[in-house]
């Protein structure tokens, strides 16, 4: 019944109905946060039992952890705190890892996609590309931590200026070699 009135709200709801769409994701989060919350306070307790018992769960949440875990980390607790945020790098960590570990796996399909956003206007028409094009361009800013803002856009737009078989050399190179190159500079031997 819950979900049957929140697809009612979004269907009632414009995109641009800012207060209406704060409104829904402020109930949403204190609903979804509310368990997890407590979870963590409870991994707080100066009970041991429920100390532990909490900790455990609180790692069996996973990413529904984070953010509460973020929110009520014990930075009076030093032992507490630093468990708190070892906590928070691991559920990261494993995100970051399921996330890389789909990627990767799309960067195999080579189907069209109709990718652009959902706000963009409908004039503007995206650069064509493939689910293996946009995979690609996901990982490279997940994971090239030497690229700043701007060579990340300086690298995506000589990327999607490719031809498909550039883009195809380029994703075999990554998947073999695992490194990110910069797709800006020429090489002297072409």
């Amino acid at each position: 019944m819950v979900y049957k009135r929140l697809r009612e709200q979004i269907a009632e709801t414009r995109v641009d109905d800012v207060k209406a769409l704060d409104s829904m994701t402020t109930t949403i989060l204190e609903r979804s946060y509310r368990d997890p919350r407590e979870v963590v306070s409870l991994a707080h307790s100066e009970d041991e039992a429920i100390r532990v018992t909490a900790s455990a769960l609180l790692l069996s949440l996973g990413t529904l952890a984070l953010s509460p875990l973020l929110d009520s980390a014990a930075t009076d607790i030093p032992e507490d705190y630093v468990w708190d945020m070892q906590t928070a790098a691991r559920l990261h960590l494993d995100s970051r890892g399921r996330i890389t570990a789909a990627l990767k796996k799309m960067l195999a399909d080579t189907r069209p996609a109709a990718v652009g956003s959902p706000f963009s206007f409908k004039e503007e028409t995206p650069v064509p590309r493939r689910v293996c094009d946009e995979a690609y361009l996901l990982l490279r800013k997940l994971l090239a931590f030497e690229e700043n803002e701007e060579d990340r856009m300086l690298n995506r737009q000589a990327f999607l200026e490719m031809e498909d078989k550039e883009r195809d050399a380029e994703i075999k190179r990554f998947l073999k070699t695992k490194t990110w190159i910069s797709l800006t500079e020429t090489s002297e031997t072409e």
